[in-house]
């Protein structure tokens, strides 16, 4: 089901275990989020670009900051990368303006 997919995906602790090479996965920090993020939408400074605005919305999403190791052998030949991310949680989907346009 949907929320099985879901409850996989934000499940930060264990992602290793369902995320092909990805060899470290560390939760840095869990964001709590606040209670109802969407209600935020309303009070949006209409002065902010859509980046900005969305940046305010995701302050107030549950998440979490990752550090992650993803490796993999290609050709004989190891390949590593990493990286440290901030994750949040768009549980009823980004709004249309958050969407990223090609520049």
């Amino acid at each position: 089901s949907v929320d099985d997919v879901w409850n996989l995906l934000t499940d930060y602790e264990n992602l290793q275990n369902v995320v092909p090479n990805l060899v470290v996965n560390e939760v840095l920090e869990l964001l709590p989020g606040s209670p109802s993020p969407q209600t935020h939408l309303h009070a949006l400074d209409p002065n902010l670009s859509h980046a900005e605005q969305c940046r305010a919305i995701a302050q107030n999403m549950k998440g979490a900051i990752l550090k992650q190791v993803g490796g993999a052998k290609v050709v004989g030949i190891n390949f590593s990368a990493r990286t440290t991310l901030e994750v949040r949680e768009w549980p009823q989907g980004m709004p249309d303006f958050a969407h990223f346009e090609e520049e």
